[in-house]
């Protein structure tokens, strides 16, 4: 699996990264390791995680994900659906390099009315947090899978403010344990459409980059 991050604040991250062996599902790891920017030879098979420590490169990254495949989707893991003007759910229906029923939200739990109002009106589908906590996480996770059935290829991007606080002092309460979110990450990657991903968390969360970044991994 290529490892692809932002810039070298996040060798020390990786540096750690390669002492651990293997997931917690037995998996061994073997990441290769680049920053972004530096030539990709051979290595269009390989399954791919980004990091960063914002999204300002996920964009990007999506809209070369979805080339030439023919019904991709994108899972956005983050406590808000990024629907506000610039932010990346919105770019990209803006864009329309993607339909509501090629995206999928998880553990959403700061909205405004608007964004409400074009959840339900779209009929994007989403699993708020209060959502997960209703029903609990595995029956989210199987209604998960089968919203991604209806897609070639899945890309699932991980934005670690959906943890709750104080996991990260910066996020907001009322977020996914770092439990909840191991399991998300455990099931979804194992999606058959499963071709990236992508970690939106600063280098100063070391502790929590690298076990994510551990249970992100697959061959």
């Amino acid at each position: 699996m290529l490892l692809i991050y932002d810039n070298t604040s996040y060798k020390p991250l990786v540096k750690r990264l390669a002492k651990e062996q293997i997931t917690e599902t037995g998996q061994v790891i073997k990441f290769d390791g680049r920053i972004k920017g530096q030539i990709l030879l051979q290595t269009d098979s390989l399954k791919k995680l980004y990091v960063h420590p914002s999204y300002a490169n996920t964009y990007e990254n999506v809209t070369s994900f979805i080339k030439e495949r023919e019904m991709p989707g994108i899972i956005i893991i983050s406590s808000k659906p990024q629907l506000e003007k610039y932010e990346l759910l919105n770019t990209i229906l803006r864009d329309k390099i993607l339909s509501t029923q090629q995206v999928c939200l998880i553990g959403q739990h700061v909205f405004n009315k608007d964004e409400k109002d074009f959840l339900h009106k779209y009929h994007v589908p989403y699993f708020s947090m209060r959502a997960i906590a209703s029903e609990t996480l595995l029956p989210i996770i199987k209604k998960v899978k089968s919203v991604t059935k209806k897609w070639s290829d899945c890309m699932i991007i991980v934005d670690s403010n959906v943890l709750d606080y104080p996991i990260i002092r910066t996020n907001l309460s009322g977020g996914l344990t770092t439990r909840e979110l191991i399991t998300l990450i455990q099931q979804l990657k194992m999606i058959p459409q499963f071709r990236e991903s992508e970690l939106i968390i600063s280098h100063k969360e070391a502790r929590v980059a690298v076990k994510l970044m551990t249970e992100m991994f697959r061959d």
